[in-house]
């Protein structure tokens, strides 16, 4: 029987109810991440319903333990918690390539065509511990990062139990991260949706659509005339060739569509909300407009990306 302790949990605790079913794993205990309300109060009701202890980082020590498993935890964890164990990590990204905060959304505006989490060890050196697995998903050109994670978080709920077993009985083996070259991640936020500048290439502006447009991101925005627009749905538009021209102009209206040049091509913009309100895109806009840019206002709408967001990376060295 494999004796493991989890840390912190996901948002809808499900990697944990996978772990729970599986009758070769005992979950001994579990440290609460505390710096979500909604989320502490949700694992509480899970230790309870399901007899297990909540613990302190002290209390690990003192415990015969074989696996700490870090889902998301949002203080940096001092590492000499683990020394009697092995201490792995769900890292939101592939390593040993995309380290840090937010990487399989980058590596998606990076043109990437795999996301994945990666099962490590959790050391001093962020991100940089031994690999022992990675759960990878391949990504479709026009896929958004919403229906790309459901998919992973769904493997790795079916897989990680028998992983873990694996691990534990020397059947998976460590991969060392050493002297392999790494590109650093830092976290969106909300304000990296609105677009200040459209001189950008269109190839970009999609991607970054693909991962902060709404309802999984906290949404794409642009402003004109002093009001502030959500694209709710944009697409590439494959028969135009590349050209200079103004950046941010409307070149073409069509069957209530816009056409707004980019760096190096131009965007289609199918659907749009004015200040929260879904709007008709041809009694706004008219060919020649220029999308000025504007500084991101106080919205009353919901963080939609810290909310409901499905990422495993904790913000911990051990991330």
């Amino acid at each position: 029987m494999i004796k493991l302790v989890i840390i912190g949990n996901t948002n809808n605790l499900d990697i944990a109810a996978s772990l729970i079913k599986c009758k070769n794993i005992s979950i001994i205990g579990v440290v609460i991440d505390y710096s979500s309300p909604d989320i502490a109060l949700k694992q509480k009701s899970f230790l309870c319903d399901n007899n297990i202890k909540e613990l302190k980082f002290e209390d690990i020590i003192k415990l015969e333990v074989d696996i700490c498993l870090i889902l998301s935890f949002s203080k940096i964890i001092p590492t000499h918690y683990f020394q009697n164990t092995l201490c792995l990590n769900i890292h939101s990204g592939i390593l040993p390539k995309w380290r840090g905060f937010n990487a399989n959304v980058w590596a998606i505006i990076n043109n990437e065509d795999e996301v994945g989490y990666t099962l490590h060890e959790a050391t001093e050196e962020f991100d940089g511990g031994d690999i022992y697995y990675r759960f990878i998903e391949k990504v479709a050109p026009n896929e958004k990062y919403g229906d790309i994670i459901k998919k992973l978080r769904k493997q790795a709920c079916d897989k990680l139990p028998d992983i873990l077993q694996d691990i534990i009985n020397g059947k998976i083996l460590p991969e060392s991260q050493k002297n392999k070259k790494y590109l650093c991640c830092m976290k969106l936020r909300k304000n990296d949706g609105l677009i200040k500048n459209w001189n950008i290439t269109t190839k970009y502006l999609y991607n970054l659509y693909r991962v902060m447009g709404s309802p999984y991101g906290t949404g794409i925005f642009f402003e004109f005339k002093n009001n502030i627009y959500e694209i709710t749905d944009m697409n590439l538009v494959p028969e135009c060739d590349d050209y200079y021209g103004i950046a941010g102009a409307v070149v073409n209206i069509i069957d209530n569509k816009m056409w707004v040049k980019t760096a190096d091509n131009i965007i289609e913009i199918n659907s749009i909300t004015k200040n929260g309100t879904p709007v008709s895109i041809a009694d706004e806009f008219k060919i020649g407009n220029r999308l000025i840019q504007a500084e991101m206002p106080v919205f009353s709408t919901s963080e939609r990306w810290g909310g409901g967001n499905f990422t495993l990376t904790p913000l911990a060295k051990a991330a």
